[in-house]
């Protein structure tokens, strides 16, 4: 029996519940652990953002589990003219912790997997 040397990895991109971008590509079947970095563009595209990633898209390598090969991950992209996001809805009172978030063409992730 021949083991797959690689698979595909897929990513999607959603804002406000909607699908924006899909990305998918190849990478080499890892030792132990690996890293996986991808960029999304985000400048402009306020709202509600989504990212679904899915390891071993098409089912190529063997394994006891499936359901350990995906994860989501969502954010919030603000408009330039908010600055400052609390997490309490009501009157900005919080616990002192504020997020800002600068203005830029895109976000990079990157994934650890051990």
């Amino acid at each position: 029996m021949v083991l797959p040397q690689n698979f595909t990895v897929g990513v999607t991109h959603s804002i406000n519940g909607k699908v924006k971008d899909t990305l998918s590509f190849r990478r080499l079947l890892p030792m132990m652990y690996d890293s996986i970095t991808f960029k999304i563009p985000v400048k402009g595209f306020v709202g509600a953002h989504q990212l679904d990633i899915v390891l071993d898209k098409n089912n190529e390598i063997d394994e006891i589990y499936k359901n350990d090969n995906n994860t989501s991950y969502t954010f919030n992209v603000a408009s330039n003219a908010i600055r400052i996001l609390s997490t309490e809805p009501i009157n900005n009172i919080g616990n002192g912790t504020f997020i800002y978030i600068k203005s830029c063409e895109q976000i990079s992730f990157g994934l650890n997997s051990i």
